[in-house]
């Protein structure tokens, strides 16, 4: 989601002043930052806007080439007034996941070649190229950065067009910045370009990838003396999100990005998206007669939707919002031994910034449902939910604008946290990251 009619100006700024003490209060240490990045978002519109999803374009790998960023990107806090906000890094270079080369009428998959290293095994041209030839090229998400590993550096003079799929054609790439001068200069090098907001996803002929794809057309030949190859081929996000609570009309908010150094930070936030995370079902995060989740984010309460899921597992366990900003809800559905708990919370009162918890727990007798934005406590007939099968949905539909963490206990004595680590989310082996009754002040039950 982008600012409707608004511009963004990023300023880099120099900061060597190692041990400085900043004349400002705030809650990540700062102190040690060796850089500063100014991120400024004017709204040049017609209506102010609220609640807003935000984004400005860094190489998350290119800062950890130049060792202003650590892999895990705590050693980078986001401030606004000396005040931390929210803030999501960029990805680091992630295995593109899928290629595929068309020659002609030829479209020939290369996909596990370039995500390995044996060199000169992936064709990144033709070996005799004519107009509309093309390397095709998908990210797992809407991509800003593709990196491009080549072996044997091509010698030609022709044009190339970065295009992406809109759900209907490919259209052109803005702001592509090229530095392999289409594939002419040996070495690891990338292709930018900005970020489309309507990429949408498909598959291409010879391929079964479903992917957000996009490609490099061949719009012009004037001489191809020899042919480029290479090996890997990454891809990055190229963006860090915020959060903006309000940008009104003629007005300007101002981030600082402060870089490098010890960690400041000792988690950051996630901004799921409408995609949300998806958790494969698993054994060690099975729930049976005691249980608690425990969600914290910003709830997304735009419109009534089913759909909309804070924590779900179909046909098991669902908390979804619903409703509106005006009138927010939060509703549970369990289904488990003896029938289905269905629990509905009203009223709830959703303050203008910061997180809400949700929790949903179960002592095998009772269910309680919690939301702390107002909307006080629910109680219902526990279920004990029996293993369906089907993954755990998190933040999905637009649920969440965005998300602090989603802890999960199963039955005693295990603790299982879903914290913060997308690694941890994706894969379905949770581990104790943190102790439970620290962090929601419950007890064990």
């Amino acid at each position: 989601m982008r600012t409707v009619g608004a511009s963004f100006l990023i300023v880099l700024a120099l900061f060597m002043g190692v041990g400085t003490t900043w004349g400002i209060l705030h809650a990540a240490d700062v102190s040690g930052a060796l850089y500063t990045i100014t991120a400024r978002w004017t709204n040049t519109g017609a209506t102010n806007q609220d609640d807003i999803p935000a984004s400005f374009v860094l190489s998350g790998a290119g800062l950890i080439d130049q060792n202003l960023l650590a892999g895990d990107a705590l050693n980078a806090a986001l401030q606004k007034g000396g005040i931390d906000q929210p803030g999501m890094p960029p990805t680091t270079r992630i295995d593109i996941e899928g290629v595929v080369l068309k020659s002609g009428a030829s479209f020939v998959e290369y996909t596990s070649e370039a995500q390995e290293d044996t060199e000169n095994d992936v064709p990144l041209l033709p070996t005799s190229p004519v107009v509309d030839d093309a390397l095709y090229f998908g990210c797992d998400n809407p991509c800003r950065i593709l990196t491009v590993d080549t072996d044997t550096a091509g010698v030609n003079d022709l044009t190339l067009a970065y295009e992406y799929w809109d759900g209907d054609t490919y259209e052109p790439l803005s702001g592509v910045t090229d530095n392999t001068n289409r594939f002419t200069t040996l070495g690891r090098e990338t292709v930018s370009w900005d970020m489309p907001a309507d990429w949408a996803t498909s598959t291409v002929t010879g391929s079964a990838v479903t992917s957000f794809w996009g490609r490099a057309r061949i719009s012009a030949v004037t001489s191809y003396t020899t042919q480029p190859l290479g090996s890997r081929l990454f891809y990055e996000n190229g963006e860090w999100w915020t959060w903006l609570e309000d940008l009104d009309i003629d007005t300007q908010e101002q981030y600082t990005l402060y870089l490098g150094g010890d960690d400041m930070l000792t988690s950051h936030q996630i901004f799921p998206g409408a995609a949300g995370i998806t958790t494969a079902d698993d054994a060690t995060i099975e729930v049976t007669g005691n249980y608690v989740f425990g969600f914290n984010g910003r709830m997304n309460f735009s419109g009534p939707s089913a759909s909309d899921c804070v924590i779900c597992k179909s046909g098991a366990i669902t908390v979804n919002v619903s409703g509106a900003a005006t009138a927010p809800a939060l509703g549970a559905t369990i289904t488990g031994t003896g029938g289905t708990t269905v629990m509905d919370m009203t009223g709830i009162t959703l303050p203008d910034t910061g997180t809400q918890w949700v929790i949903l727990a179960s002592n095998g007798t009772d269910l309680v449902l919690l939301a702390d934005a107002g909307g006080g406590l629910e109680f219902g007939d526990a279920r004990a939910v029996v293993d369906n099968a089907n993954s755990w949905e998190w933040a999905s539909n637009g649920s969440t604008d965005y998300l602090e963490s989603v802890r999960v206990r199963a039955a005693a004595p295990t603790v299982m946290n879903v914290d913060r680590t997308y690694t941890q989310w994706n894969t379905g082996t949770q581990t104790n990251t943190q102790a439970y009754t620290g962090v929601l002040g419950l007890d064990n039950q």
